[in-house]
């Protein structure tokens, strides 16, 4: 209201509004404008809609409300009225930390609600409560009087209505108006006992015209168009006008705004309510089509602003495949405001609609497209399963009805989300697919997403080599600005890209070179600002430092990320983050310290994941070792050789085979033969996978065994190797 913002402004109008009012406030357009923009469901470009999480949304949103609120309060006191407290949705509930930090500003809130809503929330601020009470027996009398002449009805009528309307002076006021309009107070001494009777009779005693009026502008909404309600109501011009004219005399409906359109509203929302409920169910489903198709006509712009609007108008009335189409929109649209349940519900509500359409190729498309756009809130909430079940039913509806870029990118998702699940060969399939499809359409976008997640799953299978030609020509070839824009599932290409390159290079024994990539994916993600990208590449760039043997900074490092991943919420990279936190304190003399936040990395076991769990198993039998637990250590190594030989991950199964070695090496007493096959084995296995920084710590293990066992020669020509 303050910035003057009709549902009806198109994006342009709307944004040149912010920016006067921006400025007014004498604050950076250019800074706030887009999280502004994007509140009001038009994102821009700088805006970078979906690098961002739901929590960064809002948190940036609650800044930027506040920011407005604190320069308009310097310029003069400022009042914020927010009404129907009852049905505000949970994001915007959120917001009750803006109010807090305006405490100390001249600020009056004004909040109302029903009194159903729990009002104990409002506990935390200096508020004042006041319950509005019935009114009394003369006040009653007053407002009555102000309806209905004294002398219009008897004394016992008038106590009746008295009576019924219990001090309610909305239903004192339907009540007269009841009585005015039905003719001589003789004919009439049968008082409605709910306000709900009182509204459905007088609305009956309409025209048939003027009822048929009322209803259409129910079907549309509390707040009515005018032009809308013109291309649905059955009369048109100057009986439309007279219907409305009427309906404004009985106080039905009122203007309350001119520009820029005229806009009706019912004057209470029980009248709006009465009035729908009482259109039959054909009638009712006949309007909200009717709206659709006028809407669509009226505001050819701006259907994206009014999706939330058309999508349940389309559900309502049974006009399937737009209800499927707005949906996914209204979807789309929740989850860029930071609404991750919402959005969900909306997209569960588009690919249920998906199974009841006609089997035709726009439909089966339509399908696909509602699998494909649940990826957003459910990769939040950590529900890969299901992503991976939905993408497989995908991939076989764009095989029927032969949309190969459709496919492609199916196929490239379901690569991401088989290295996830620790499929790392199927993940290479669908990427191969994917790579083949993008060859074959020219599709640039896709061919880097499929490079990419290639790349990943030949790493975790050991293959660095092939891996690091990818991620290095994401990070360093003509692919790299799409790789900039990505979104590889959550992060872009090139942050990831860089990042895993750092941890490739400290693999093969040049930490110092994996540094310098994992410096880029940090700047890149720390100028994106979104903080999974931030915390991916601080986890991944304390690996160059521990290898390094800078303990301390890779200590630090690691501690970013995970306090990263706490505060924002980032559940899916938080087990990463926090097993490299623990790795890296014991490695720095903290072993007790560091099993809590070692065991916590594992616990992804519980949830079927399976990708890198061998690994944190290693270094969590590493911490073990550490601290002392000799026989835990024990167990923990060999559920890592079992994990990584079951996954195929023969990097990790290379930590996991010299873990092992340096468990049997510190046993009591020494077995001298076990512990130097073992470490053999290690370094043998490392060999073919160019693991020359695990084969250099081979030679360090088996130098220190050497030298325990008393034997001096053998000691110093491992250690010198």
């Amino acid at each position: 209201q303050g910035c003057h913002l009709p549902d009806t402004d198109s994006a342009e109008r709307a944004r040149q509004k912010l920016v006067d009012v921006l400025r007014r406030l004498e604050l950076p357009a250019g800074e706030i404008l887009p999280h502004l923009m994007h509140l009001l469901g038009h994102p821009m470009d700088s805006e970078r809609p979906g690098t961002s999480t739901p929590d960064e949304i809002r948190e940036r949103t609650a800044e930027v409300l506040h920011r407005m609120c604190a320069s308009a309060s310097l310029q003069r006191p400022l009042v914020l009225v927010i009404e129907d407290l009852q049905w505000i949705d949970p994001a915007s509930e959120n917001l009750r930390s803006m109010f807090e930090a305006l405490s100390n500003r001249p600020l009056l809130l004004v909040l109302t609600y029903r009194p159903d809503y729990p009002a104990a929330r409002l506990d935390q601020f200096r508020a004042t409560q006041i319950s509005l009470q019935p009114l009394g027996e003369e006040e009653s009398r007053r407002l009555l009087h102000g309806i209905l002449p004294s002398n219009r009805l008897p004394d016992t009528i008038i106590r009746e209505i008295l009576d019924r309307a219990d001090g309610n002076p909305f239903f004192l006021e339907e009540l007269g108006r009841t009585f005015r309009e039905g003719g001589s107070p003789s004919a009439r001494y049968d008082v409605p006992h709910t306000v709900q009777e009182v509204l459905l009779a007088r609305i009956n005693r309409l025209p048939e015209r003027e009822r048929g009026v009322l209803q259409s502008a129910a079907a549309i909404g509390r707040k009515v168009p005018l032009s809308l309600l013109a291309a649905i109501a059955e009369p048109e011009g100057r009986d439309l006008a007279a219907s409305l004219s009427l309906l404004r005399t009985g106080e039905f409906l009122q203007q309350t705004s001119v520009a820029p359109e005229v806009e009706l509203t019912f004057k209470h929302a029980l009248t709006h309510q009465v009035t729908y409920d009482g259109i039959d169910h054909r009638r009712r489903r006949v309007l909200h089509a009717r709206i659709v198709a006028a809407i669509e006509q009226l505001y050819p712009e701006r259907l994206a602003d009014l999706a939330e609007r058309l999508a349940d108008h389309a559900l309502l009335g049974d006009v399937r495949d737009k209800a499927v189409d707005y949906l996914r929109l209204a979807g789309a649209r929740a989850f860029a405001r930071g609404g991750v349940e919402e959005s969900l519900d909306r997209f569960e509500k588009a690919l249920s609609l998906t199974e009841g359409l006609p089997d035709t190729p726009d439909n089966g498309r339509r399908a696909i497209d509602a699998r494909l756009d649940l990826h957003s809130p459910l990769i939040v909430l950590g529900q890969v399963d299901r992503l991976i079940r939905l993408h497989q039913e995908s991939e076989a509806i764009a095989r029927r009805v032969d949309d190969p870029p459709r496919r492609g990118q199916v196929l490239w998702r379901m690569a991401h989300y088989s290295w996830m699940d620790a499929r790392y060969r199927d993940g290479i399939t669908c990427a191969e697919q994917a790579l083949d499809i993008a060859s074959a359409t020219g599709n640039a976008t896709l061919r880097v997403a499929a490079m990419f997640a290639s790349a990943l799953n030949r790493f975790s299978l050991g293959l660095y080599r092939e891996a690091m030609r990818s991620f290095e020509d994401l990070a360093d070839g003509p692919d790299a600005e799409i790789a900039r824009r990505l979104l590889a599932l959550t992060v872009p290409a090139y942050v990831s890209s860089c990042g895993w390159l750092g941890h490739c290079w400290s693999f093969l024994g040049d930490p110092r070179r994996g540094l310098t990539y994992a410096r880029r994916a940090e700047q890149a993600a720390d100028a994106s600002n979104h903080p999974q990208a931030q915390a991916i590449s601080y986890t991944l760039g304390a690996l160059p430092l521990i290898y390094m043997g800078n303990l301390a900074q890779g200590v630090e490092q690691a501690e970013r990320a995970l306090e990263l991943c706490k505060s924002r919420g980032l559940i899916l990279w938080f087990p990463g983050a926090s097993v490299t936190y623990g790795w890296a304190l014991a490695l720095a003399g903290r072993a007790t310290e560091a099993l809590p936040h070692l065991e916590a990395g594992t616990f992804v076991e519980m949830a079927g994941r399976r990708n890198f769990l061998s690994l944190m198993y290693v270094w969590w039998a590493e911490g073990l070792l550490l601290a002392g637990k000799h026989d835990d250590a024990t167990q923990k190594i060999a559920r890592a050789i079992e994990l990584a030989k079951q996954c195929h991950e023969d990097g990790y199964l290379s930590e996991a085979l010299l873990g092992c070695a340096r468990i049997l090496a510190s046993a009591e007493p020494l077995r001298l033969e076990p512990a130097g096959a073992a470490y053999h084995d290690a370094s043998q296995h490392a060999e073919g996978l160019g693991q020359r920084a695990l084969r250099a710590r081979v030679q360090l293990g088996l130098g220190q065994v050497y030298r325990r066992a008393g034997r001096a020669g053998e000691a110093r020509a491992h250690l010198r190797t």
